[in-house]
C-alpha cells in the first residue's frame, strides 16, 4: 500500500454505510483497534492512529512542505463518453392493440425486434403499446455523473409531485370519506410513497443500477404514479360531492417515455 503514495503520510479509511449510528458500535471498533495501534507504533517502524481527513491533508501538506515537492496533478478530458448516436440505432417505434380477454403482447405489424417495451392503457379500449431502442433513456450507461438517464431524475420527480398533491387534497378530503375510502386513500399513498422513497435511493435516482434493475424501477413509477392518481381521484370526489362530480385527474403517464408530462386541467371536474 505504501508504494502507491509518493508521501509517508497514508490514509486508511475505516467504516461503511449506515455505521457508526449507535455509541456502543463506536467503542466496539475504536477498543479493538486500539491494541493493534500499540502493537504497530511499539516497534518504532510506522506510526498509526485514528484521525480525520483535516489530519490526514495537514500531515501531507507538512510532508511536501519539508521535502520541497508538489503533489502531481493530471489534466485532461475525463468525461465517459458513450459508443453510437440515435440515428446509427433507430428510432422508437408504436402501435395501438385492442383490448381482448386474452391479451398477447405482440404488435400488430412487423417491427425489428426491439430492447423492450411497455403497455400503457390509453383507455378503456386500447393499450399503447411503446417500443424502446437500445439507445434510449432505460439503456444509458452509468457515466459516473448525476446527468446519467435524465428520465428517471425527471419521472421521480413528477411522481413525487402528483403524491404531494394526492396527500394534501387527502388531508382536506378526510372529514368527507367514510372509513372504507379513507382507508383505501391511506393505503394508495402509503404504497406510492414506499416506491417513490426507493427510487430515491442513491443507487436509483444516480443510475447506477443494471438496465433490467432501471426497468423494474421505472414500472414501479409507473405504478406510483397510477396509485397516487387514483387517490387523488377519490379524494378530490368526496370534496366535491360524490352525488355531484366525478374527478378525473388529466394527465399522461409513459413508463420509460419523455413525450409526455403530467398535466392538471381546469376542467378536470366532470359532470357524471
Amino acid at each position: 500500500m505504501a508504494q502507491m503514495y509518493e508521501s509517508n503520510v497514508l490514509l486508511m479509511v475505516h467504516g461503511d454505510d449506515f455505521r457508526f449510528n449507535m455509541i456502543e458500535e463506536w467503542h466496539q471498533h475504536h477498543d479493538n483497534f486500539l491494541p493493534l495501534f500499540e502493537e504497530i507504533n511499539r516497534n518504532g517502524l510506522a506510526e498509526i492512529r485514528f484521525g480525520t481527513f483535516s489530519d490526514y491533508f495537514t500531515a501531507l501538506e507538512k510532508w511536501y512542505a519539508d521535502n520541497g515537492k508538489q503533489p502531481a496533478t493530471l489534466s485532461g478530458d475525463f468525461f465517459p463518453y458513450k459508443p453510437g448516436t440515435p440515428l446509427q440505432r433507430g428510432l422508437n417505434k408504436s402501435v395501438e392493440i385492442s383490448v381482448q380477454h386474452n391479451i398477447t403482447w405482440r404488435p400488430v405489424q412487423p417491427y425489428t425486434k426491439p430492447d423492450r417495451f411497455a403497455a400503457v392503457l390509453v383507455d378503456g379500449s386500447h393499450f399503447l403499446v411503446i417500443f424502446f431502442c437500445e439507445w434510449c433513456a432505460l439503456g444509458d450507461i452509468w457515466s459516473g455523473y448525476f446527468s446519467t438517464r435524465p428520465f428517471i431524475k425527471r419521472r421521480e420527480r413528477s411522481v413525487h409531485n402528483i403524491i404531494r398533491a394526492a396527500g394534501i387534497v387527502a388531508a382536506q378530503a378526510r372529514s368527507e370519506m367514510s372509513v372504507e375510502q379513507e382507508n383505501e386513500v391511506k393505503d394508495k399513498l402509503q404504497r406510492a410513497r414506499r416506491i417513490l422513497s426507493l427510487i430515491q435511493h442513491h443507487d436509483a435516482i444516480t443510475g447506477t443500477s443494471r438496465r433490467h434493475v432501471m426497468a423494474d424501477y421505472s414500472i414501479l413509477l409507473y405504478n406510483a404514479s397510477s396509485l397516487a392518481r387514483s387517490a387523488f381521484e377519490l379524494a378530490s370526489t368526496s370534496i366535491a360531492g360524490s352525488n355531484v362530480y366525478t374527478v378525473r385527474l388529466k394527465y399522461w403517464t409513459l413508463p420509460l417515455a419523455l413525450s409526455k408530462k403530467f398535466c392538471f386541467s381546469s376542467n378536470f371536474l366532470q359532470k357524471k
